[in-house]
Parts: structure tokens; C-alpha cells; sequence
């Protein structure tokens, strides 16, 4: 299961991963944020336990996709060629392969995609 709780101590939200059906430890369940951000919302799991989701900047500025993977959270738009076109906004789910979906802009115009390993592309998955 994944989501997003307030983190007791903190003023801030915090994307976490847990069992289904059991209760959310802070010290083994919380995925904390990417650097410089101050929340972060889980949004979407695999099989294998990769996490995708967003975070919020310092003001709630921007929003930056995040893909948690081997215990550590990446910013997905780092993940991605730079000449791609793409800035992205929310990943939403993840799938067994690794594909990302989520929502960004393409080229300055707003766009739904899908995300291999290192790829983001404007075409439906096979």
C-alpha cells in the first residue's frame, strides 16, 4: 500500500509504503522527500515496491514527479534524455516493467505519457 501521512514532529507530509492491512511505521515506512522539497505524496506501486508520486518545492512553487527505487527517491525528470521536451509535473502509477504514467508538458504543451526505463514518450505502450 502507498500514500501519503503527516509525519508527527514534523509540518510536513511524507510519502510512505507499507504492508496492506498493517499500520504505517514512521522508522521503516516513510520515504521521506527529494532534496529540496518539503512534502511528498505517494501515488502509485509495483510488485517490486518502486514508488512514483510527486513533491512539492519550498511555497508549493512546483511539483516534481518522484520515482522511489532501492531506498532512494529520484526527481523522474532526471531520469529522462534532457532533449526529451518534456518537463514533468505527477507520476500516477508504475507497472511490473517499470513504466511510469503520469502528467507533464511536452514541447510547452500539456501532455499524458508513459515512461520506460530512462524513456518518457507521448505513445501508448504497446
Amino acid at each position: 500500500m502507498v500514500g501519503y501521512a503527516y509525519i508527527s514532529g514534523d509540518v510536513a507530509f511524507h510519502a510512505f509504503r507499507t504492508a496492506a492491512n498493517s499500520l504505517i511505521n514512521p522508522a521503516t515506512d516513510d520515504l521521506g522527500t527529494l532534496a529540496g522539497t518539503w512534502a511528498s505524496f505517494g501515488l502509485g506501486i509495483n510488485a517490486s515496491g518502486q514508488v512514483v508520486g510527486y513533491a512539492l518545492t519550498s511555497g508549493n512553487a512546483a511539483t516534481l514527479p518522484f520515482l522511489y527505487s532501492g531506498g532512494v527517491m529520484y526527481d523522474i525528470n532526471n531520469l529522462i534524455p534532457a532533449r526529451s521536451g518534456w518537463d514533468l509535473i505527477v507520476a500516477y502509477g508504475i507497472n511490473y516493467a517499470g513504466q511510469i504514467v503520469g502528467i507533464g508538458t511536452h514541447n510547452d504543451s500539456s501532455g499524458f505519457g508513459c515512461a520506460g526505463p530512462a524513456i518518457w514518450s507521448d505513445e501508448a505502450p504497446g
